[in-house]
């Protein structure tokens, strides 16, 4: 029998304009309007065939201009049939959980990692293995310790929930461990289009000579979570047998959206809303940290704001997190722990700030409040 699910954190809170839990893309700023009139035109031109497409995969002409912009933007060269349409990032990790790993696996997880990875692979019957994260990334020496492993899940551009780079040579690492061991690795680039310091490193899987990196994306932490559209990039290897999974099982994601999509980023409003998003949250990230250096310098530290749509703020090392969390929502700030997204790891005291869907007079307001919560002595962990 499978060991017992754990149950992953609730984020149920995460929500626009609630600080500082609003870690997704603020809908607010989605242009409305022209993905109508988009999304009109493509489904007036759609054929019968189209509008009916049996295609477990996905649309051909959306996985056509995920390939595009992949090559682009993310160094990842593929054929659109390596592509296969998912619903989000959570739908293609339990795909990958029932097809992939069988009962017992061993299954190496970021330590401290994204909660739901660790809950859909133990329920499909998985031994999950905690493998540190430093200021590089993943440790690949623990990794080598565990050649019988089926499948390694990372977050190597912005590592949820610490918000590290992996290092080039981390990745190099990670690459030779999955091939000498016959693994696979799953690259969750759930944030990696907001970088704002420079161009972001080329993705992990545009260095895979071998073929045993899958690589899932969504649109619903680039536009809006309702959307429901992410996808996979596969290795031959995998994806007939997914394909069936998806085909006995129903395709997830409409024909309406997958059209509306594709007209989308062929019309090159895609690119231009990013550009846009990304220029807005890095405003928001600056106000953040100009409001908290201006109101308790000093009284913290700062770690993971290069990119993404958190940052770590990180307490006095004798803080208790929760209890600084309970004083917080006192004040109307929802903070989450850093130990929410820890299984073994016990590191110092921090909490989580999310601000890419808050506005900016939320920002400076939320972050005003922190900043006077952290000039009072901090409650000491007991």
């Amino acid at each position: 029998m499978p060991a017992a699910v754990p149950a992953p954190a609730p984020d149920t809170g995460v929500r626009d304009g609630l600080p500082f839990v609003a870690r997704r893309a603020d809908a607010s700023l989605f242009p409305m309007a022209a993905w109508s009139k988009c999304a009109t035109r493509a489904l007036a031109a759609a054929t019968p065939e189209q509008l009916c497409s049996a295609d477990p995969a996905g649309l051909p002409q959306l996985r056509q201009q995920i390939a595009d912009f992949l090559a682009r933007y993310r160094g990842i060269r593929c054929d659109p049939h390596d592509i296969v349409v998912t619903t989000g990032i959570r739908h293609a990790i339990d795909l990958l959980a029932r097809n992939v790993v069988h009962d017992g696996d061993k299954v190496c997880l970021e330590e401290p990692g994204y909660p739901a990875a660790r809950a859909l692979f133990a329920l499909a019957g998985a031994v999950p293995v905690d493998i540190a994260v430093d200021a590089e990334g993943i440790d690949d020496a623990a990794l080598r310790l565990h050649p019988d492993a089926r499948l390694a899940y990372v977050t190597p551009a912005h590592q949820s929930p610490l918000g590290v780079t992996m290092s080039v040579t981390r990745r190099l690492a990670l690459l030779e461990w999955a091939n000498d061991s016959g693994a696979w690795v799953l690259e969750d680039d759930y944030d990696s289009e907001f970088n704002y310091h420079s161009a972001p490193l080329a993705a992990l899987k545009a260095l895979d000579q071998y073929q045993r990196v899958i690589y899932c994306g969504s649109f619903n932490k680039t536009l809006f979570a309702g959307l429901r559209v992410g996808f996979m990039v596969l290795p031959p290897a995998l994806r007939p047998q997914l394909l069936r999974t998806l085909q006995l099982t129903g395709c997830s994601v409409g024909i309406t959206e997958q059209l509306a999509l594709a007209a989308w980023m062929a019309d090159g409003a895609f690119v231009r809303h990013l550009r846009q998003a990304r220029l807005a949250y890095k405003e928001r990230r600056d106000l953040l940290l100009a409001c908290l250096e201006q109101t308790a310098p000093g009284r913290y530290t700062i770690s993971g704001q290069q990119a993404g749509f958190h940052c770590v703020l990180w307490l006095p090392p004798d803080a208790d997190e929760r209890a600084f969390c309970a004083r917080a929502a006192q004040d109307g700030l929802a903070l989450q722990p850093l130990s929410d997204f820890c299984h073994s790891a016990r590191l110092a005291p921090a909490v989580l700030l999310g601000y890419t869907a808050l506005s900016q007079a939320q920002v400076r307001h939320a972050a005003q409040k922190l900043g006077s919560l952290l000039l009072l002595p901090a409650p000491a962990a007991q």
